[in-house]
């Protein structure tokens, strides 16, 4: 199981990013608006990937127009800004793309023209750092309509720009983002890590300060936020970096101050556990300009923090992040009956509308909840008609915004009433499995048998052997271990991803001593089930040719094996995220062996009609091209694959959405089947917003085969 890119320069839609001033109570300026252009044109952009070249001058720092890297367009490339009419200009303002990296820009030229056909040059050769601050340089002034930015060099050998405008006046400092977090210093950070002090106030929860670590800055270590003016404040709020960790704060004390000079502490000896939680603490409440946070004990003997703000009133819990939806009840992954009011928060949104998957003929369809206009504290709530939805697992889905912001919440529930859909093992066979004889199937009906230790059990709990070769970020935990990931629901087997209980879960049909369940091609192999789109969430169904029988020998893994990606799914949106929607991977691998027919299946799922056109990503495929308007977490889909001596079929809902040659050793090594919920995968990982946890219903697995040894290998262990 391995990270695979949907995109890497994913548009960014529901998380707020910003960049700050570095001067504390200094004279950085903040911007008069600059004049909107009103055209803009790029050398070159990667088309259907959100990153056109409008994406530099919308006024959004979250947003971003990128140079076209699949096919990659070499340096230079410009960015050319029409005003419409000729304007005074004498400095050009740089927002780089959020987070920097691929296309910050680190050497350019400016020109600038009266008529869009001759351009004179007002800078030459200049260069900038390659980080993700805002940028300034200033020239003329010159009276022009046109303004070309010419990129000679930046990272990766790509030109990229969030934000890029001209301003009347010669500049003294970079103005500031009107949607930037206030000015902050901290007495450490490491440089040039993107681990700077304003990571913890952007809004951004992916992004935090972190003291220095190399040399190590020694506690205590302090971060003080500048206000601008006097405000009440009342209560602090931290949230820790993502995945917790070091700099983790377990104690602190906290200063305020009117003038950034004279502090008052009004906390001492303050402690929080160690955890990923968000966190607050209350004080008497005070006017005050500046407020300094002392970290006087942090996991590894560090400081960080992914969020510090204060608040003007006393809490009673943990604040709602600003432009984001939080679900107040029913709790997430819940289970509900009847009709059920949905209650939500979201401060800085104005409205949602709410959807869910619906039963109904063919794939079903996706039906309306209801919209919601929120209160002046961002509250509303909706009632969600759960009778007149299919029994079992639902993922009802909010999507909301509010000015420039927006952000969409997928709500796992589980629907104790409503009807009964397609739910179960069908009595049919699947059509790609015709000429096929049954040789395995599980309903989840009855008993779980799940186990580290037992032989007997149906499945282990690990990638055999002994779980060495794991692979999630939160642990995969055995069925008899503290935090137990997987429970019998209904009959469903649900695995759950628990950021309080650090697991998640994976089951295989071949046990740790080297028995269990395995087909030879022909056979084909299926799972109905429905994924988590939690940020990290990484729910699949796949496939392993047996390397297990000669381990049991020579207890050695450096065998050829081949491993055939079913599915691979990605959850979270946002910038840095899969956006994933109704994409998902389909990979064959090719693994202590020569890569060639390896490539060449890539490219055949490349080429066909499921395939998602992304040349940087072959594996990729899309449900809608195949005619599935729901995706991998909004209902049930049956993932399977069908491998011949020929091809390798890959399926679902029993429509083709990918196929290659069979690989050479697939031709005739005997494969068995995993199931798992894992986090991670190269991708952020973030639960908080969920509660704190992710699910993954299965409904049932099938094996057919048409090899005779696995028909009467089957028929023995009936007897």
């Amino acid at each position: 199981m391995h990270k695979n890119i949907f995109c890497n320069h994913a548009k960014a839609t529901p998380i707020l990013f910003c960049v700050t001033a570095l001067m504390m109570g200094g004279n950085s300026m903040k911007a008069a608006d600059p004049e909107p252009a009103t055209a803009v044109k790029a050398s070159s952009f990667q088309p259907n990937q959100g990153n056109e070249p409008e994406m530099a001058v919308d006024g959004k720092g979250k947003t971003f127009w990128h140079s076209a890297w699949n096919p990659m367009a070499p340096l230079p490339q410009s960015l050319t800004i029409d005003y419409g009419k000729v304007k005074t200009m004498a400095s050009l303002v740089y927002q780089p793309r959020p987070k920097g990296g691929n296309g910050t820009v680190t050497g350019f030229n400016i020109y600038v023209s009266a008529d869009g056909n001759t351009f004179s040059k007002v800078v030459a050769d200049a260069s900038w750092p390659a980080d993700a601050k805002r940028k300034f340089i200033n020239f003329g002034p010159v009276e022009a309509r046109f303004m070309k930015f010419e990129v000679t060099s930046g990272v990766g050998g790509l030109a990229s720009a969030a934000e890029v405008f001209t301003m009347t006046d010669k500049l003294d400092a970079a103005p500031i983002d009107p949607q930037a977090g206030p000015p902050v210093i901290a007495s450490s950070f490491q440089p040039d890590q993107n681990n700077e002090p304003e990571m913890a106030v952007d809004g951004d929860p992916a992004t935090f300060w972190h003291s220095a670590w190399n040399p190590k800055a020694e506690l205590p270590q302090s971060f003080t936020i500048d206000y601008g003016k006097l405000k009440p404040m009342a209560s602090f709020v931290y949230q820790p970096r993502p995945k917790g960790g070091n700099g983790t704060v377990t104690g602190f004390d906290l200063s305020v101050s009117t003038d950034g000079k004279e502090f008052t502490k009004v906390v001492t000896g303050g402690s929080w556990p160690s955890d990923t939680r968000k966190k607050y603490v209350n004080f008497e409440p005070v006017q005050a300009r500046f407020v300094k946070f002392d970290v006087t004990a942090g996991e590894g003997g560090f400081a960080s923090a992914s969020e510090v703000y204060t608040m003007p009133e006393k809490l009673d819990g943990i604040p709602p992040d600003m432009g984001r939806i939080s679900v107040l009840s029913p709790a997430y992954g819940s289970e509900i009956k009847g009709r059920t009011t949905i209650k939500l928060v979201a401060p800085g949104l104005s409205k949602a509308a709410v959807t869910c998957w619906k039963k109904g003929e063919g794939f079903g369809s996706d039906a309306t909840i209801g919209n919601i206009t929120f209160d002046e504290k961002g509250k509303g709530s909706i009632d969600f008609p759960a009778d007149e939805f299919q029994h079992g697992p639902l993922c009802v889905i909010i999507s909301a915004t509010g000015g420039d912001k927006e952000d969409r919440c997928c709500l796992q529930l589980y629907n104790q009433g409503g009807v009964s859909w397609n739910e179960g093992m069908p009595k049919d066979p699947p059509p790609a499995a015709a000429g096929m004889t049954l040789i395995f199937a599980d309903d989840f009906n009855g008993p779980l048998s799940i186990s580290s230790t037992d032989p007997k059990a149906t499945y282990y709990d690990h990638k055999p052997p002994n779980g060495s070769q794991d692979f999630s970020e939160h642990r995969f935990t055995g069925f008899n271990e503290p935090g137990n990931p997987f429970l019998q629901v209904d009959t469903y087997l649900r695995i759950r991803a628990d950021d309080g209980k650090k697991s998640s879960g994976l089951i295989s049909s071949m046990k740790n001593d080297g028995t269990g369940v395995t087909a030879k091609a022909p056979c084909y192999f299926e799972c109905r089930f429905i994924g988590s789109n939690a940020t990290g969430a990484w729910p699949a169904f796949w496939l392993l040719s047996d390397y297990m029988s000669e381990w049991v020998k020579t207890k050695k893994l450096d065998g050829p094996c081949d491993e055939i990606d079913i599915i691979e799914a990605y959850g979270g949106d946002g910038n840095g995220s899969p956006n994933a929607l109704d994409k998902y991977c389909v990979t064959p691998h090719a693994w202590n062996q020569p890569q060639e027919k390896k490539k060449d299946a890539m490219k055949q799922i490349r080429a066909g009609k499921g395939s998602a056109q992304m040349d940087h990503a072959p594996q990729v495929v899309s449900m809608k091209n195949i005619g599935i308007p729901s995706n991998w977490y909004q209902s049930m889909h049956i993932y399977a694959v069908k491998m011949t001596e020929a091809d390798t079929i890959y399926y679902c809902d029993d429509i083709e959405i990918g196929r290659h040659s069979t690989l050479d050793l697939s031709k005739k090594a005997p494969f068995f089947f995993l199931i798992n919920l894992a986090t991670g995968g190269g991708w952020p990982v973030d639960l908080s917003r969920y509660g704190g946890i992710a699910d993954m219903y299965v409904d049932y697995v099938r094996v057919y085969s048409g090899n005779p040894e696995d028909i009467q290998r089957a028929a023995d262990a009936k007897k």
